[in-house]
């Protein structure tokens, strides 16, 4: 997924296509949010957007890490987070969720910091590995 600069002010940028596992479309989500006080860049998988799809009987777990990546030549430094074994959809306090993700991935003014080699040309650059076994 590509996000460019000038959509930085919105508070939700999603992925431009999305990808079939287990006959649902999956898509990434990257939202600016405040976090604990600091604005931060937030990186989600959902399969919200089609919940309607969903049996109230299907059960998923989901292995997935969302990495933000470093667009500098010859330098590491991808920030990722991983999760194992998430059951979805699942519930919080009464609400069904049908998607995971971490809310704050790296504070936006390390984002934006030229030298920090994450946003190349006025994008950003996500990648998402992930599995979704039906149970």
């Amino acid at each position: 997924m590509k996000i460019y600069k000038q959509g930085f002010e919105d508070t939700r940028y999603f992925g431009d296509n999305s990808i079939a596992c287990q006959g649902l479309p999956w898509r990434l989500l990257a939202v600016r949010r405040v976090y604990k006080g600091e604005i931060c860049l937030g990186l989600y998988l959902s399969a919200s957007l089609h919940k309607n799809r969903f049996a109230p009987e299907e059960k998923y777990l989901v292995d997935c890490e969302l990495t933000l990546m470093n667009q500098r030549k010859g330098r590491s430094g991808n920030v990722s987070r991983r999760l194992v074994n998430h059951p979805l959809p699942y519930s919080d306090n009464g609400v069904t969720h049908y998607g995971w993700g971490c809310p704050a991935v790296i504070p936006f003014h390390e984002l934006l910091s030229p030298s920090a080699g994450f946003v190349i040309e006025d994008s950003i650059i996500v990648h998402c590995d992930f599995t979704a076994t039906r149970c």
